[in-house]
């Protein structure tokens, strides 16, 4: 299924991609209509990496041991 709003732990990207689907709603005149967000997914991939190696370390850090 894939990442819907983007990649985990990228807030900025997620925000964009969960507002542009809010504006949509609101300006779509029929159903079915496509939005092309012009992202440029292989940068994404690769920030992600990074993004989800630092928000595991703060999760772990921030976690409440069982």
């Amino acid at each position: 299924m894939g990442h819907h709003f983007g990649a985990p732990f990228h807030r900025d990207l997620q925000r964009r991609v969960v507002l542009a689907a809010l504006g949509l709603l609101e300006t779509s005149n029929e159903p079915g209509t496509i939005l092309d967000l012009r992202i440029k997914w292989a940068e994404v991939r690769r920030e992600a990496k990074t993004l989800t190696k630092q928000g595991r370390k703060l999760y772990r850090a921030y976690s409440i041991p069982a």
